[in-house]
């Protein structure tokens, strides 16, 4: 997928179905050190780290919310 893509169709679901807009938050901490990030061949060094939250509001079963 295209960067943005799951946000927007998450959107336009939401329109589509006439729930409430989602809801993200996110949060960037800054460090002096590098953090390692990933394991294995995957594995990486950075500065920043960020946590997203994303609520959603489904009427019919409740709020869902998901970190990382």
């Amino acid at each position: 997928m295209k960067k943005g893509g799951p946000r927007t169709a998450l959107y336009d679901l939401c329109k589509k179905v006439q729930w409430p807009m989602p809801t993200f938050d996110t949060t960037e901490t800054k460090s002096r050190t590098a953090i390692e990030f990933g394991e294995g061949p995957q594995k990486r060094k950075g500065f920043n780290s960020y946590v997203s939250k994303t609520i959603l509001n489904m009427p019919s079963f409740g709020v869902v919310e998901c970190e990382g």
